[in-house]
């Protein structure tokens, strides 16, 4: 079974250069697409979990609010809920979308204006919202790792674990659109629609009758980034 919490801190140089962004060049670069130059900048992963006043992430969190019935977050259940708003915000208004020959992670507020995004985008932009709706740094985790899918062989992939008003963790596929969270619950059997991440490390089979393995590799949060074993 895997510590989701994270084994060991990865600090200093070992960071830099993890994250990638492409943005454009005014003169010769590092690639050229449709006449326009690109220059690759390698960034901290933690930089893409977005802390402190945002404008799109402020505007997503006030539409969340203001579809969900959320009471305060010193109320019993009220962390789960808000995971789960912010999580089906997500599933409905970014659709999947990979990066293609360049591999560019977007900032949380470029998924939302644009709309759509890849695995670790859409995570990032998870992390950013669940932080934004108050769940402690302790209580989510952004993670990478190798998804295992019984239809469609394996792939690398980045998703995000919360651990419940309960202490357990669960898995939140950030791909998801707004009909497979009610099939992503199927993989844990749990009352609050949560998957339980330990299930899908072990291999899980939902209702449609795939088999799903996820197995993590790093998880971050703004403060740090963890291996895991």
């Amino acid at each position: 079974m895997y510590n989701w919490d994270g084994d060991r801190i990865i600090r200093g140089a070992s960071l830099a250069g993890q994250g990638s962004r492409w943005i454009y060049s005014p003169e010769p670069a590092d690639r050229r697409v449709d006449c326009t130059w690109l220059r690759n900048i390698r960034i901290d992963p933690r930089e893409l979990i977005t802390q402190g006043p945002n404008a799109m992430i402020a505007g997503a969190i006030n539409e969340i609010l203001s579809k969900n019935a959320i009471p305060p977050t010193d109320e019993l259940g009220s962390l789960d809920r808000r995971a789960m708003a912010a999580w089906k915000h997500v599933a409905e208004n970014i659709d999947y979308r990979p990066d293609g020959a360049l591999e560019n992670w977007q900032m949380p507020s470029e998924t939302l204006a644009r709309g759509h995004g890849d695995c670790e985008d859409t995570a990032f932009l998870l992390g950013s919202l669940l932080s934004a709706l108050g769940v402690s740094p302790f209580c989510y985790r952004v993670t990478f790792g190798l998804v295992v899918d019984s239809s469609s062989g394996r792939r690398l992939h980045a998703w995000v674990n919360y651990k419940d008003e309960s202490g357990v963790w669960r898995l939140l596929e950030s791909t998801c659109t707004a009909g497979d969270i009610s099939t992503m619950a199927t993989y844990a059997g749990t009352d609050i629609c949560f998957p339980n991440a330990d299930s899908l490390a072990c291999g899980a089979t939902g209702k449609s009758g795939t088999t799903l393995v996820y197995r993590p590799t790093i998880v971050l949060n703004h403060v740090h980034v963890w291996t895991v074993n």
